[in-house]
């Protein structure tokens, strides 16, 4: 069940964010600053056609190559995986559980980077309707702050999940 679930909510936020990119890229201009310096100024241009391609594979490519990667990963890996108490949870009889759960909890990390990447594209867009083009540094560290502390409870929950159920 919960993996029907994680699946849905990742391809609904997969979808958006095509959506999402693909229609704010529409009020780029046709050269679009897509890098930007340590001060924040734009040090790079494409095309927009290139940009909102590129954004498009890698906001929505980046995500599905990794959960269709490690989905396969777990699958093939069985009793070779190296997790915490690997005996107790890569028993036959929990098997399949910790593969749905490795599987979901992959999915999760996926969908958090989606959001992430969807958030850079919005200050790259916020960027090019500056004169000269600038990226805002304090959003975007401050995104990158956010993402950090995403991953590091990402990370904790999952070395959590594989405690011993005596140690619970």
């Amino acid at each position: 069940m919960q993996t029907t679930l994680t699946r849905f909510i990742f391809v609904v936020t997969l979808l958006a964010a095509a959506v999402f990119v693909y229609v704010t890229s529409q009020a780029l201009p046709d050269r679009v600053a897509s890098h930007f310096g340590a001060s924040g100024l734009a040090d790079s241009f494409m095309t927009r056609s290139a940009y909102r391609t590129f954004m498009l594979c890698f906001i929505v490519g980046l995500p599905l190559v990794m959960a269709v990667s490690m989905t396969s990963i777990f699958r093939r890996a069985g009793p070779r995986m190296n997790i915490p108490n690997r005996d107790f949870w890569l028993a036959d009889s929990r098997f399949e559980a910790t593969v749905t759960f490795l599987i979901d909890h992959t999915t999760r990390l996926t969908i958090g980077l989606t959001v992430f990447l969807c958030f850079v594209h919005k200050l790259v867009v916020d960027a090019n309707t500056r004169t000269p083009p600038a990226l805002d540094n304090a959003s975007i560290i401050g995104a990158l702050v956010v993402f950090l502390v995403f991953v590091t409870v990402w990370i904790v929950w999952l070395y959590l999940a594989f405690r011993l159920p005596g140690k619970r």
